[in-house]
C-alpha cells in the first residue's frame, strides 16, 4: 500500500507468481490516509452516498485514487465500497504488509479539517496545504497497527520511503517532507517489533545518484535499469534465495511470451508456441493457480 512505488514493485512480484496484491485502494502517498484505509476496512466502515463530491461532471471521494472517480454516483460508489471490503479480506490473511510512504506534505479539507488522498481538481480554496508533524503520521498508524495486528496478529511490516521526489512543492520542502517520513518509520520501528525499516530511499540517493538511472524525459522517475537495481537489493533483502531458480524461470517464460511473432504459421514459429505452452503447464503444476 502507498504510492506508485508500491505499485511498481507490487506489480513485479505479481509478474514473478507471488501472491501479492496492491493498492486495492488505489494510489495513497500520505500516512494519515494509508492509516485511514486500513482503519476502515477492518472496521467494515463503507462509504455512503452522500459522502460523494462531484468535480468535473464525475463523483469522487477525497479520500480514494481518481481511478474510483465516475460519472455515475452508484458505480463509484460501488468500485470503492468494493475495494474496501476486498482491502479488509486480503489484509486479514496475508504474511506481509508493505507500506511505501510518499509523502508528509497534505492537504487539510477545510469542510472537516480532515486530511484529504486526493483533491480531485476541487476549489483550491477549499483546502489547507502543509506539512504533518511526525507525532500526528505516529498517532494514526498507531490507531490502526492496533486494529491490524488484532485482527492479524502474525503480520509482519516492511516500511518503506519512495525515492521519488515531489518537486512540485520545491527541492526544500520534499527533502523536509522525507525526513519527516524517515524518522517516522525510525518512531514505528522502534515501537513494534515486526516492523522492520527497508532502506529504499537510501540506497536510491546514495548509491543510485548518476542519472543514467533516470528516466531522460523527466529526471525524477527511475527508468527500468533504476528499477532493476531496486528489485535486485528488495529481492536479497526479503525473498529467500530457493525462490531465485524459479523466478528465473517464470522471467524466462516472461520474456518467451512477451516475444512478438512474426510468422504463426512458419514451423519454427510452432515449434516455439508448443515449447512455450509446455514451459506454462510445468509451471502452473509447481504454481497452482497462478498461471
Amino acid at each position: 500500500m502507498g504510492s506508485c512505488f508500491s505499485e511498481n514493485i507490487g506489480g513485479w512480484l505479481k509478474e514473478m507468481k507471488f501472491n501479492a496484491q496492491s493498492n486495492i485502494c488505489g494510489i495513497t502517498y500520505n500516512p494519515v490516509s494509508i492509516a485511514r484505509h486500513i482503519s476502515r476496512c477492518i472496521n467494515g466502515e463503507l462509504i455512503s452516498e452522500s459522502e460523494l463530491l462531484k468535480s468535473r461532471e464525475v463523483y469522487v471521494h477525497p479520500d480514494f485514487h481518481s481511478s474510483f472517480n465516475h460519472s455515475d454516483s452508484k458505480i463509484a460508489l460501488k468500485q470503492i465500497n468494493n475495494a474496501i471490503e476486498g482491502l479488509g479480506k486480503e489484509i486479514r490473511s496475508s504474511s506481509f504488509l508493505f507500506l511505501t510512504f510518499g509523502t508528509s506534505i497534505a492537504f487539510e479539507y477545510k469542510v472537516n479539517g480532515k486530511i484529504v488522498n486526493n483533491c480531485h481538481h476541487l476549489p483550491g480554496s477549499e483546502f489547507l496545504k502543509r506539512i504533518m508533524e511526525e507525532e500526528e503520521m505516529l498517532n494514526s498508524l498507531d490507531a490502526a497497527f492496533a486494529k491490524l495486528l488484532q485482527v492479524n496478529p502474525n503480520l509482519k511490516i516492511i516500511l518503506t520511503v519512495s525515492p521519488i521526489r515531489h518537486l512540485r512543492h520545491g527541492a526544500t520542502e520534499n527533502n523536509r517532507s522525507k525526513a519527516r517520513l524517515i524518522r517516522l518509520c525510525e518512531m514505528l520501528e522502534n515501537k513494534y517489533p515486526d516492523v522492520n525499516y527497508l532502506p529504499v530511499f537510501e540506497f536510491v540517493i546514495d548509491e543510485l545518484r548518476d542519472y543514467r538511472f533516470y528516466r531522460q524525459d523527466d529526471f525524477i522517475h527511475l527508468n527500468e535499469l533504476g528499477i532493476r537495481l531496486i528489485r535486485e537489493k528488495f529481492s536479497e533483502a526479503l525473498i529467500s534465495e530457493n525462490a531465485f531458480p524459479l523466478m528465473a524461470r517464470i522471467q524466462k517464460w516472461k520474456s518467451m511470451a512477451d516475444h512478438k511473432i512474426e510468422n504463426h504459421n512458419s514451423e519454427e514459429s510452432k515449434a516455439f508456441l508448443k515449447k512455450l505452452e509446455k514451459e506454462k503447464r510445468e509451471l502452473a503444476i509447481l504454481l497452482p493457480g497462478r498461471f
